[in-house]
């Protein structure tokens, strides 16, 4: 390369280096996940089913204008909406819960795809083709949302270097890296985008007043809007964005003095909101809505600490490369930036009281607090500039341990894909038990099935006091045949009890088989010594295990197993006893 060549790519390089960064950024992490986490084949999942619904329907099925139809008139155009548990009940119609700003953002590439096979019949809009479209489109807003990221960094006058650092943690280390692979239908990585560029048009009108700006910011306002009503909480963030109450206060005097470009951003805003009202309106006759029927806040009743630092889901135990944020603001404060700080606490208090007070306030089946999402760039704000001025040893530190929370977060991401991590239900000991844990015998060790006695009645018992079993050896803890078992016809639940130390080392598996008459498997199910560990591991202790056998059609010759198999590990199993229950109605 010449000289020239060399100066020619310099010059373009730094004029897009935040666009390369995002890119390079997204790739690399798309050959990390790849390679260890897996791709997923299905993208339109769970709420993001309903976030999309909005093209298929539209533009495939024709069925979104159904304000004319009757819901109980069983109607041609509610024979497809019927059967989507997105769309919630409105009067005398069906209204799609989620807005559609999503969808907004999707119809480039669902636009294009729909169009490369608009001549395949019985398209349904859920086609793997259409999977793998919403997964690009994520990745696009994605490099998009990373891009402006580093853009409001470079406003601050962030290094070069760190911006590209903190664009990578921002994420490699946190809950963006799972709603942008395997959920990609899920509104956080489209917010996550729109919330920065909005931050970044922002910054520009308070620094420069230009009306160009201001345009563009309101506009955003409206897609944030679209996407997720309640993230219009982020214009709380404008008077720490400002710099001060009074910046605020300034900046919006001079846009009042220019009330033509005031009624402009308004109204550009306002048209973009329209489109939510509009769609309510087609879909039901009104044009205000509450679709979230049957939820809502307990503004009474915050689980304020719950949602930052608790094992359930806490934003700080799962994303925990944020705990630099209070070294961030403790910084600022020496800095004698305190009425900064106090805006920052005010508009991410106000946030989390809200987000907290949500009556699923841990968001249901998820991956970290993924609501957060939205709002990250007001962590790494304060945690850039922090760095920032820090001496260089300090920085690598900082480095250093972001790695180890870039580490902690792909072992995470890929619990909660492998059912190692539990959905929806962690405490401090399943978290505990599983953490950085990644083996086969992990899976499905928080997964357990519960046994209300009040539905059931034990059948049957079968007792044995202690059974010491060498290493790599096997033996056939039980064969009963149904026929033993009373009312074996409705048998529902077998439940293993024993007691054990449980070494997390221990290799001792159990096949608990169901055979009929022809020895022909009815049903196999395999699982580890250690799931049926109740307490810590290591520690001597009576541990459980329910097998669901409802969906199973008992006769009376078939049979019953239960055996055991040794590794490298010999065992001393103690107090065993099995437990046959069926209906409690049944009994007499």
């Amino acid at each position: 390369m010449t000289m020239i060549d060399l100066t020619i790519f310099k010059r373009y390089f730094f004029r897009f280096e935040n666009l390369f960064y995002a890119v390079f950024i997204s790739i690399l992490y798309l050959f990390i996940l790849n390679n260890y986490v897996g791709k997923a084949d299905t993208t339109i999942v769970a709420d993001g089913v309903g976030y999309y619904d909005y093209l298929p329907s539209a533009f495939i099925h024709h069925d979104l204008c159904r304000y004319l139809e009757d819901v109980d008139a069983d109607s041609a155009v509610y024979q497809r909406v019927n059967g989507i548990d997105v769309y919630a009940n409105w009067k005398n119609a069906k209204v799609n819960r989620y807005p559609v700003g999503v969808a907004v953002l999707q119809f480039p590439f669902f636009f294009v795809t729909n169009l490369q096979h608009q001549h395949d019949s019985n398209l349904t809009g859920y086609e793997p083709f259409f999977q793998k479209m919403v997964f690009i489109s994520a990745i696009f807003y994605l490099i998009l949302g990373l891009f402006f990221l580093m853009k409001v960094l470079e406003i601050y006058d962030v290094k070069r270097v760190l911006r590209f650092f903190i664009g990578l943690f921002a994420l490699l280390s946190t809950s963006l890296s799972y709603y942008a692979q395997m959920e990609s239908s899920f509104s956080h990585v489209y917010s996550f985008f729109v919330i920065n560029a909005f931050v970044y048009f922002s910054l520009n009108f308070f620094k420069k007043s230009d009306s160009k700006y201001f345009l563009l910011a309101a506009a955003f306002l409206g897609i944030i809007f679209l996407i997720r009503p309640v993230n219009l909480l982020v214009v709380f963030f404008l008077p720490y964005l400002a710099g001060s109450l009074s910046n605020l206060k300034d900046s919006f005097l001079k846009l009042f003095q220019r009330p033509f470009i005031l009624f402009l951003g308004v109204f550009v805003m306002g048209i973009m909101m329209f489109l939510q009202f509009l769609l309510y309106f087609l879909q039901t006759g009104d044009f205000l809505v509450y679709s979230y029927s049957g939820y809502g806040f307990d503004f009474l009743n915050p689980h304020f600490f719950d949602i930052l630092f608790s094992f359930k889901k806490g934003l700080f135990i799962y994303t925990p490369i944020l705990i630099f944020v209070f070294p961030a603001l403790i910084y600022l404060i020496i800095k004698r930036k305190m009425e900064l700080v106090l805006l920052w606490l005010f508009a991410m208090g106000l946030v989390t009281y809200i987000f907290s007070s949500w009556e699923s306030w841990f968001y249901g089946c998820s991956y970290g607090l993924r609501v957060y999402i939205d709002y990250y760039l007001f962590f790494f704000i304060p945690i850039g500039l922090w760095m920032n001025k820090q001496k260089i040893w300090l920085q690598f530190s900082s480095l250093a341990v972001a790695v180890f929370f870039v580490y902690i977060n792909l072992v995470q991401v890929y619990q909660y894909q492998n059912f190692i991590l539990h959905w929806d239900n962690m405490d401090k000991l399943s978290y505990k038990k599983v953490f950085l844990k990644t083996d086969h015998r992990f899976k499905g060790l928080l997964w357990k099935m519960e046994i209300f006695p009040e539905f059931y009645q034990l059948s049957k018992r079968y007792e044995t006091e202690v059974l010491n079993l060498p290493k790599n050896s096997s033996l056939e803890l039980l064969s009963i045949s149904s026929s033993e078992i009373p009312n074996v016809s409705t048998l529902k639940f077998i439940r293993l009890e024993l007691a054990n130390n449980f070494d997390v080392n221990d290799p001792t598996r159990f096949i608990l088989s169901v055979q009929d008459a022809d020895s022909s498997s009815v049903f196999w199910f395999p699982f580890y010594l250690i799931h049926l560990s109740a307490d810590e591991f290591g520690k001597k202790q009576r541990g459980y295990y329910n097998f669901d056998l409802q969906n199973i059609e008992f006769e009376d010759n078939f049979i019953i197993k239960i055996e055991v198999f040794t590794g490298d590990f010999p065992t001393s199993l103690e107090k065993i006893q099995v437990d046959f229950y069926t209906d409690k109605f049944i009994i007499q």
